[in-house]
């Protein structure tokens, strides 16, 4: 089977039956097929493999309730991702996926953000809202109304795969 990234390139993607989209040998596998390479031609070509980002986004908060910047929510690590590389929560508006426009013109929160400030126990509360809190630091602005964030994990560990690291919630505040 040619694998385009592997044959072609000769390096950056990983070997492995997990990481390969074959090719359809029965009715039932060919949809299947069809459909992931439809979803992925969808998502973005070139697109990152699992082994060097997965993306976690949300609509909801930890209870099930529909995101929406007229409240106040918090997110709180008590256990950072676990990656090799880097984390961090984008906020996209939740109509039309658009980075959200904010006065410290902050779009993203994570591992590399400036001034972050850690809990005494190196746990990282995020807050979450459209109004700007008095300690901007770990402030991860949000429009008013419904909105969308993703974390990615890049160069995610074992314990992201195998789901022995759970992700918090986003709860009220």
């Amino acid at each position: 089977m040619f694998d385009y990234n592997v044959d072609y390139f000769e390096f950056g993607a990983l070997k492995g039956k997990e990481w390969e989209v074959g090719y359809a040998k029965t009715t039932e596998a060919l949809e299947e097929t069809s459909v992931l390479r439809n979803v992925a031609a969808t998502a973005g070509l070139w697109g990152n493999n699992g082994y060097e980002a997965l993306y976690f986004p949300t609509y909801v908060d930890g209870s099930g309730n529909q995101l929406d910047g007229n409240n106040v929510y918090e997110l709180t690590f008590t256990e950072l991702p676990p990656v090799d590389a880097f984390w961090s929560i984008t906020m996209y508006d939740a109509e039309n996926f658009f980075l959200v426009d904010n006065e410290i013109n902050r779009y993203s929160i994570g591992d590399r953000t400036a001034g972050i400030k850690y809990e005494d126990d190196g746990s990282l509360k995020i807050q979450i809202s459209a109004e700007k809190p008095e300690d901007t630091a770990n402030w991860l602005p949000a429009p008013k109304g419904r909105f969308r964030p993703v974390l990615r994990a890049y160069l995610p560990q074992e314990a992201i795969f195998n789901e022995t690291y759970k992700l918090p919630g986003i709860n009220l505040k």
